[in-house]
């Protein structure tokens, strides 16, 4: 086992900083959503009371 972990050290390494990006990537565009759809439904609001 420890030979393996020794041998495939860089790509475990990889592995993780890859996983860790994507999972960053995705909960931070899940808060990007939010705040993108909060504004347009905020202006959105803004434009009807006028127009009303």
């Amino acid at each position: 086992m420890r030979k393996w972990i020794k041998s495939n050290i860089v790509d475990i390494l990889v592995s993780a900083s890859i996983i860790i990006l994507l999972i960053t990537t995705l909960s931070l565009n899940i808060y990007i959503g939010l705040y993108l759809l909060s504004a347009v439904l905020f202006v959105l609001a803004i434009i009807i009371s006028r127009y009303r």
